[in-house]
């Protein structure tokens, strides 16, 4: 990384990258009766389970929960917060970009977007400006308007949309390993490695 920090504008994604999701899943479908309470506490592993059990409707329900009232089940991923605190230390601006609709796809008709305004202002994690988007096309031009050298991302299809814009590096947030063959730009698998690469 550059350690010319004056100009630098990082965006980062929401779901999946700053919010771990996997606790508030298991506790909801545990809930609800949809999963048995062995089941290992992580979003791939209830998904499975659950759509072993009962389907896809059920899933994307609780999905429309968790993403909504049921978020203060959810956790920061460890050293995310922590990273943004170093970035403002150093005046490095961070922006939040989030692929994120404003209501559920079903279900009741939670504000899942300020849901997530909510959890970020309990985290500590308030301070960094928010912006949601509708679409992935539309995330990407605000990427582009917010002038970002670097995007932290948990999904490939971002960096492979052919509107990614040019010149805005890319992390991959993998924390599960799920992409051990992602070699197009970097991968971390935590953030305390992004964290060491931003600040050796």
């Amino acid at each position: 990384m550059s350690n010319d920090s004056s100009s630098r504008v990082v965006g980062v994604d929401l779901d999946n990258t700053i919010i771990c999701y996997d606790q508030a899943f298991h506790r909801a479908a545990v809930e609800r009766g949809w999963i048995d309470p062995a089941t290992p506490a992580a979003k791939t592993a209830v998904k499975k389970a659950l759509f072993e059990k009962v389907g896809n409707r059920e899933w994307t329900e609780l999905q429309g929960y968790v993403y909504g009232p049921g978020l203060d089940a959810a956790t920061a991923y460890p050293g995310a917060a922590e990273f943004f605190r170093a970035c403002a230390a150093r005046e490095i601006k961070t922006v939040i970009i989030s692929h994120k609709t404003q209501f559920a796809a079903a279900g009741p008709r939670y504000d899942l977007r300020e849901a997530a305004l909510g959890w970020l202002k309990t985290s500590g994690l308030a301070d960094a400006p928010v912006t949601f988007t509708d679409t992935r096309s539309a995330k990407l031009e605000a990427v582009r308007r917010h002038g970002c050298q670097m995007l932290i991302d948990d999904l490939p299809e971002v960096f492979r949309d052919p509107a990614y814009p040019t010149g805005t590096d890319f992390i991959l947030f993998d924390p599960d390993r799920a992409h051990r063959d992602w070699t197009a730009t970097e991968r971390a698998s935590s953030w305390a490695e992004i964290s060491s690469r931003f600040f050796p």
